[in-house]
């Protein structure tokens, strides 16, 4: 299930270029770092800090200090955004007339519904054991058909 998810989701052009891009920003403050950083000139600092600013091992910690807080919620916003909007053209396009689902079932009204039978369904175990559900009944009371 993760497998396909994770397949879904990188599939997207979208999703590959965000990733793209939060994979450049510390790329580009290390560049920035060292090209701002002359040797030539005096640093009035402490020596170790101008040592420290030209040591690939800071530009990563900075690169991550910058995109961590910063970009990260902004890219986790936009990849959830994008899955909640492929779901919902998915819906769409299924040409449902109704939204139902299993929390607005009303087990009260005597349907002959057993309640154990209809939350065994909502867990969805029998998606994970690869198996079939048939739903039958009378002509007209609301069972899904496919197109």
């Amino acid at each position: 299930m993760w497998r396909a998810e994770l397949g879904l989701l990188f599939r997207r052009t979208r999703t590959r270029a965000l990733l793209g891009v939060l994979a450049l920003v510390p790329i580009v403050i290390a560049v920035a770092v060292r090209l701002s950083g002359n040797r030539s000139q005096r640093v009035d600092g402490p020596q170790f800090l101008d040592q420290l600013t030209h040591n690939g091992v800071f530009a990563a910690l900075v690169g991550l200090t910058v995109t961590l807080p910063f970009f990260l919620p902004l890219a986790v916003a936009v990849v959830v955004d994008d899955v909640h909007a492929a779901l919902a053209q998915r819906l769409t396009r299924a040409g449902m007339r109704q939204s139902a689902c299993m929390e607005n079932l009303d087990l009260r009204t005597p349907r002959g519904l057993d309640r154990s039978t209809m939350q065994a369904l909502a867990s969805g175990l029998w998606i994970r054991q690869h198996r079939n559900v048939l739903i039958s009944g009378a002509a007209g009371i609301g069972k899904p058909t496919s197109h």
